[in-house]
């Protein structure tokens, strides 16, 4: 029996969802629309087109209007709903639902005679699922104290992956193999980041910052590693210092359990949540040299690839879905002993060694994932699909 208070909370929570219906998205200036033109459901996020701030919080923002944009380039009046949306849809008045959630699964229960793009923006819940209890297991037996999950994906995806007409799965090869065998049809799109400071406008010092190492993350500090970064902290000493970037007080078990760590540590800076705009953000990359994140699953690793474009170095377990070409140094094992060695290895680089380094970090996310490299994917996928299904 749930208590009641929890029981209040859902229930106005599904009142909430039930009231989320589809609304009309003008991304262009120009509002005349030829009668009869096709009509696309967009089925992610809603608050993007009710205002133009915040662009610089997620890169799923920046995201989701270029595919609106796209979506009418192509010759679609666009709509879009809230992917949670429990409202009752009419499908039946679109001829493309784009995207993921309550909202896209439901179309597969009424007529819909449409084309159908599934939009998947981690890596699969069959494998992400696993790992995130996996790494809190590992947690309790270090520290004899079981967390709560953050990532689990409850929401229906599984019958939508395999009937759709085609898949789009953000990240790098890694991301995509976790899908494998689920559908035919299935297309990689590199994930895109969010700009901050250039490397070129930074005061950076290689030699002071060759053992400081940000962490930067969302939901999940267990899933995202940062436990395991915290421990190497210790077994490393006090010569490394750890810049911790994200609301990781929201998550009030493991704060409690890292509060010394995150409020106590003369090694350990805790910033809580950081603009990549501010003035803050532009201190730490200019005196951290590294950024880590030993997750256990991600669909491109947005927040490493956010941190390489201000020039630092991805220090990263594979599941984190970066690419390390031969500028990055790879976490072998989840372990806190693990991640001290990729530490080590390092902070023990050559000074002009971590100066190209983080120079070339900051040319292959220039150069593979800006907005431009981005939306030509999704364009040239979206024409693909299209013409395909309506020929």
């Amino acid at each position: 029996m749930l208590p009641a208070s929890v029981l209040t909370k859902n229930i106005l929570r599904f009142v909430k969802r039930s009231f989320m219906r589809p609304i009309r998205v003008f991304v262009s200036l120009d509002k005349h629309r030829t009668p009869g033109r096709k009509k696309a459901l967009l089925c992610y996020i809603t608050r993007p087109f009710k205002t133009k701030r915040q662009d610089r919080i997620h890169s799923n923002i920046s995201e989701v209007r270029m595919i609106a944009r796209i979506l009418e380039d192509l010759g679609y009046d666009v709509w879009a709903v809230d992917y949670y949306s429990e409202y009752p849809i009419d499908y039946t008045r679109y001829d493309l639902i784009f995207g993921f959630g309550r909202s896209f699964s439901r179309s597969f229960d009424g007529p819909f005679h449409g084309i159908r793009i599934l939009h998947l923006t981690g890596a699969s819940p069959c494998f992400s699922n696993r790992a995130e209890p996996l790494r809190l297991l590992a947690l309790d037996q270090r520290k004899e104290k079981l967390l709560s999950p953050r990532r689990i994906v409850y929401e229906p995806w599984m019958a939508a992956a395999v009937l759709s007409d085609a898949v789009f799965c953000l990240g790098n090869h890694w991301s995509l193999s976790t899908y494998q065998g689920i559908n035919t049809n299935l297309i990689r799109i590199p994930v895109s980041y969010v700009p901050t400071h250039e490397l070129s406008s930074l005061a950076k010092d290689y030699e002071a910052g060759r053992k400081r190492f940000l962490w930067f993350g969302s939901l999940g500090a267990v899933h995202k590693g940062l436990d395991l970064v915290l421990d190497a902290i210790d077994i490393l000493g006090d010569d490394y210092h750890l810049d911790v970037c994200g609301s990781v007080e929201s998550e009030t078990d493991f704060f409690a359990l890292y509060r010394d760590h995150l409020l106590h540590r003369k090694t350990i800076s805790y910033h809580g949540f950081v603009d990549v705009s501010s003035q803050t953000m532009k201190n730490i990359l200019e005196r951290c040299n590294y950024t880590i994140l030993p997750s256990c699953s991600e669909g491109g690793g947005s927040s490493v690839l956010t941190c390489m474009h201000g020039g630092l170095i991805p220090l990263v377990t594979q599941e984190s879905s970066v690419d390390l070409e031969d500028f990055g140094i790879l976490i072998d094992q989840p372990t806190p002993e693990a991640v001290a060695d990729a530490m080590r290895q390092a902070a023990a680089l050559p000074t002009m060694t971590i100066r190209s380094r983080a120079q070339a970090a900051s040319a292959f996310v220039n150069n593979k994932h800006s907005a431009q490299q981005v939306e030509a994917a999704f364009r040239a996928s979206l024409s693909t699909i299209i013409q395909a299904k309506t020929l």
